[in-house]
C-alpha cells in the first residue's frame, strides 16, 4: 500500500507542477494536452489548465473563434 502511494505521489507531482506553467505557444499547449492524454488519473486540474492556455493564446484563439463570422448565403 505504501509503495503504491509513493509511486502515485511521484507521478502526481510532475502533473501538478505542469499545471502551474502557462503554455505560451501551440507547441506548449500540445505538450500539456499530450501529458493529459496519457495520464490515466484524469487530471482535472491539468485539463482546466490546458483549456485556460488555449483560450489565452491569441493565435489559437483567433483560429478557433474568428472575430467576424462569414455571411451566410440566403
Amino acid at each position: 500500500m505504501q509503495k503504491r502511494d509513493a509511486v502515485r505521489n511521484l507521478l502526481r507531482s510532475p502533473t501538478a507542477r505542469l499545471c502551474r506553467f502557462q503554455a505560451q505557444s501551440a507547441a506548449g499547449i500540445y505538450a500539456k494536452a499530450h501529458v493529459l492524454r496519457v495520464n490515466h488519473g484524469g487530471a482535472p486540474r491539468l485539463a482546466h489548465s490546458v483549456a485556460e492556455d488555449l483560450v489565452n493564446c491569441p493565435g489559437l484563439r483567433a483560429s478557433l473563434w474568428p472575430a467576424e463570422l462569414p455571411e451566410r448565403p440566403s
